[in-house]
């Protein structure tokens, strides 16, 4: 209907612009909320505790200096590698478990015993700290949103990988 109105202004010139567009300007309505008087008036939002927000991402040096403090355990924090289990052929990080993206979401709702079943460690509880990897940082960004979305409140990820971990353990 609206393509119609505008090839009428194409076809007939003489007949003024607001007169077919004013049934389209009455049907819209734009809501404006009133302009405070000052600014005393204005809305607060007021919490009755503060609001979650998630840790920064994992930077090299402080995954670095986690994986070679041996007096650090599965209770402290649990790295994930979220790449598939031929892709680790190519090395992994020290101390990782694998859980791959394909299998992440079945394994994440798998019960404890099933999940240590399937993936041979320990089901993560919702308040442990969890930093996931993979080759590049782009799986490990989906794992870590959907721990977040699933109530893994500390889940963490290491932007640079498998990449950025080779790269510089290989200059050392």
């Amino acid at each position: 209907m609206l393509l119609a109105r505008f090839a009428l202004l194409s076809i007939i010139p003489r007949v003024p612009h607001t007169r077919l567009l004013a049934p389209l300007a009455r049907r819209a309505t734009i809501f404006m909320p009133p302009k405070p008087t000052s600014a005393l008036s204005l809305p607060t939002r007021t919490f009755t505790s503060p609001t979650a927000v998630p840790k920064q991402d994992v930077t090299f040096d402080e995954l670095q200096g986690l994986v070679k403090d041996h007096t650090l355990s599965e209770k402290d924090y649990i790295l994930v590698d979220v790449r598939e289990p031929e892709e680790l052929l190519e090395g992994y990080i020290p101390t990782a478990k694998n859980l791959p993206l394909s299998s992440f979401e079945s394994g994440l709702k798998a019960s404890e015993p099933e999940f240590e079943k399937l993936f041979g460690f320990k089901k993560p509880t919702k308040d442990a700290q969890i930093i996931f990897y993979c080759r590049s940082g782009r799986r490990s960004i989906m794992a870590t949103e959907f721990a977040r979305a699933h109530g893994y409140k500390d889940a963490r990820n290491y932007p640079g990988s498998w990449l950025e971990y080779s790269e510089n353990n290989s200059k050392k």
